[in-house]
């Protein structure tokens, strides 16, 4: 499977991240370790919300409409 994720920061919840991962729980523990450099300074981060896909290309591509000016209005409506 292939998974879209979306969390937030605790400590800063104005800032959020969207991902792609096949691993969602090891990947939520290097971005909780600060092993990801775009969200180090954010830890902890909590999930939002995730959505699996069997499908490579789907998944990438969900992620990069939630990536567009669309996709940030779809994500606030439905998401955050």
């Amino acid at each position: 499977m292939f998974y879209v994720y979306l969390i937030r920061s605790v400590s800063s919840p104005e800032r959020t991240h969207i991902g792609f991962t096949h691993d969602i729980r090891k990947q939520l523990a290097a971005h909780n370790a600060g092993e990801v450099p775009g969200t180090a300074d954010g830890c902890p981060w909590e999930p939002v919300c995730y959505q699996a896909f069997a499908d490579e290309r789907r998944a990438q591509g969900f992620k990069e409409f939630l990536q567009t000016d669309a996709g940030q209005v779809f994500a606030r409506e439905w998401f955050w």
